[in-house]
């Protein structure tokens, strides 16, 4: 269902996927726990770069400057050597780069361009919702390219390296005399990322965290059983929540699986026995994509209500007109 392909987007450069990562990673992360299944977010909800700079005291400690409060820096300004992970803050653009112009529209994501905005509603849950972090917004996955690579200060291309010999690795980016922050993000901003669509690089469906020939993990298998675990809604379920109308067969026509092109829907009809079994992110990321989207229509509504709910259920929103946490109008 989730095959091996790379595909280039001319338009979005790769800067997107690793952005859509940090936002991935500010928002959801699910512990495996060795007592009873249970859900758990370890992060917190709110785009806030709480992991940049710690959501619990321990974290807090070990990034910051004890008095100060700033990032602690180590060699060339960057941050000591540690456990991997980096956060950021989504900006509009990303979201539009998602969800498209319509979806901006839909879900109240556009912010004004000078002062205030405040919609603010105490009663709105900005909680991380399981079918977002364990299903829709991995298809972020799909953006993922199999190479990280250097540019010169002209841009053009100076060296290349697999994506799989590098993961929790941070030697790249210490590298200053090949690699470096400056040369990786010169090839961030210029590469053109991977198309949005059901394939997968192998570096991350045959080779994730490989250590050695054929111990590496599929990502594509590891999202639907994630949804599993979670006991994520179907396909079906998720389409009928959006307003869509659900599959009832496997055809491309009218009651069918109208949002797929006919490869994709042949590929579901041959691992699910009827479109009720489709897990929400087998049938989301095989959705043809809305045009100006990078997603179809189920994952759209999923992925927009959510940063919907980030900004209305978030009292320090940076567009909320409140004393003294909000910002000086501009």
């Amino acid at each position: 269902m989730v095959a091996n392909l790379h595909l280039e987007v001319e338009f979005l450069s790769v800067s997107l996927t690793h952005f859509g990562q940090f936002i991935d990673h500010d928002v959801i992360s699910t512990p495996i726990l060795k007592e009873s299944r249970n859900q758990i977010n370890q992060k917190t909800s709110f785009l806030d770069l709480s992991v940049t700079y710690g959501n619990t005291l321990d974290g807090q400690n070990d990034l910051r400057e004890l008095g100060t409060g700033r990032l602690q820096e180590g060699i060339n300004r960057l941050l000591p050597t540690g456990p991997p992970g980096s956060e950021c803050l989504a900006g509009e653009e990303c979201f539009k780069s998602v969800l498209g112009e319509e979806g901006m529209n839909m879900f109240g994501l556009r912010s004004k361009r000078f002062g205030f905005n405040t919609l603010y509603d105490p009663s709105a849950n900005p909680s991380t919702r399981n079918a977002f972090g364990a299903a829709a917004y991995r298809f972020g996955h799909s953006l993922v390219g199999s190479l990280v690579e250097a540019f010169n200060e002209d841009f053009t291309p100076r060296a290349r390296e697999p994506m799989e010999d590098h993961f929790f690795s941070t030697r790249l980016i210490r590298d200053f005399t090949t690699f470096g922050p400056d040369a990786i993000a010169r090839w961030m901003t210029t590469q053109f990322k991977s198309r949005a669509d059901r394939f997968l690089t192998p570096a991350i469906r045959n080779r994730l965290f490989q250590t050695m020939p054929g111990n590496g993990f599929d990502l594509g298998s590891l999202n639907i059983q994630r949804g599993r675990d979670h006991g994520i809604p179907s396909y079906n379920r998720w389409r009928q929540f959006c307003g869509l109308q659900p599959a009832l067969h496997f055809g491309i026509g009218p009651l069918g699986l109208t949002n797929h092109c006919a490869s994709a829907a042949r590929a579901l009809q041959s691992v699910y026995s009827h479109p009720e079994d489709i897990d929400l992110f087998a049938g989301g990321m095989s959705e043809t994509p809305v045009p100006g989207a990078l997603v179809g229509p189920t994952f759209r509504c999923i992925i927009g209500l959510q940063f919907m709910y980030f900004k209305i259920g978030d009292r320090f929103f940076y567009e909320n007109a409140f004393v003294p946490t909000g910002f000086t109008a501009g």
